[in-house]
């Protein structure tokens, strides 16, 4: 987490070359229509705003009534020393909000590239958090968000060439959740919402049409992973309550895929791999130490597979391929 996050600091600092030990605003424009305001209050010395835009009819704020906000934008600044950055490149009425409150450290950076009618919003308290939105070319009519209130969480949408909405939630301490949508199209949803402390999460939607996935993390070192490729009208759902669980889900291709992994206890594992028609699958784990792999696949498939294991220590793989099969797990 911190070698990216390393990183993305490394390419604030090029972009805005070297930030004073100062409460610093930068307003650059051109283009027509633009506006912007920023509102720093309390801040100690090197709290830094920087805002750039170019293209047309852009939204960082509305400096006619002093507000910052979602509908408006802004850069809202208050007991921070941290950086808020929007970049606003090319294209035309895209919306971007930096809040951060509280803040000590980290940073808040909204980057749109191109596309129109673009949406990013970030809210940040506590020390150290950073958080990314990038809306790049292609992309039109999306929303990503993030939402942090801890210490060192990283959080990160980025939408490429896509008509998606993509939401990271996160309240704890050393929380990683990354959000990644591209080629996808409207109906598509991500959310990634973790409770705790050192979770990691990651959703990936490529091709995606109509399909959502959800991922909820409650405790700690939980890892939870969720994949759809080329999917229509799919939904995941994985739930994490606990310690050290871990979670894979991948749907490919086909249409109609439906999976949902439950986990409570601690040192859990699932993998769901879906691909093919109308499948539909659950796993659901309620102990210590379990291990449950269900695969789904096969042209004109009506699969149904479900497994559930309540104790500690078991084992259960299921894999099913081909027509009207229906299969139950159960393990107490």
């Amino acid at each position: 987490m911190r070698f990216q996050a390393s990183a993305i600091v490394m390419a604030l600092s090029l972009a805005y070359a070297a930030l004073p030990a100062q409460a610093d605003v930068t307003t650059t424009q051109t283009g027509n229509g633009n506006s912007a305001f920023t509102e720093q209050n309390s801040n100690s010395g090197n709290a830094t705003a920087r805002t750039k835009q170019s293209g047309d009819n852009h939204r960082a704020g509305n400096p006619n009534t002093g507000t910052v906000g979602e509908a408006e934008g802004g850069i809202y600044q208050q007991n921070t020393n941290s950086v808020a950055a929007i970049d606003q490149n090319g294209g035309h009425s895209n919306t971007a909000m930096v809040k951060q409150v509280n803040q000590t450290g980290g940073y808040g950076w909204v980057d749109q590239q191109g596309g129109y009618n673009n949406k990013g919003f970030i809210n940040q308290t506590g020390n150290g958090n950073e958080a990314l939105v990038r809306q790049e070319n292609g992309t039109h009519d999306s929303t990503g968000r993030v939402s942090q209130e801890g210490v060192s969480n990283y959080g990160e949408v980025i939408q490429n060439y896509s008509e998606a909405t993509g939401e990271v939630r996160q309240k704890g301490a050393d929380n990683d959740a990354r959000i990644a949508q591209s080629n996808s199209y409207p109906g598509t949803t991500a959310l990634i919402d973790q409770q705790g402390d050192r979770n990691l999460g990651r959703i990936t939607q490529d091709g995606a049409s109509n399909s959502s996935a959800s991922l909820t993390q409650i405790g700690g070192d939980n890892q939870g992973h969720i994949t759809q490729s080329n999917t229509s009208s799919s939904h995941a759902v994985v739930r994490q309550d606990g310690q050290r669980n871990i979670a894979n889900v991948t749907q490919s291709g086909g249409s109609g895929h439906l999976a949902d992994v439950f986990q409570k206890g601690n040192d859990n594992q699932a993998t769901l791999n879906q691909s093919g028609m109308n499948n539909s699958g659950w796993i659901t784990q309620d102990g210590f130490s379990n291990v449950a792999s269900l695969t789904q696949t096969g042209t004109g498939a009506r699969n149904y597979g479900r497994i559930t294991q309540l104790g500690v220590g078991f084992q259960a793989t299921m894999t099913q391929n081909g027509s009207n099969n229906q299969a139950a797990i159960l393990q107490r």
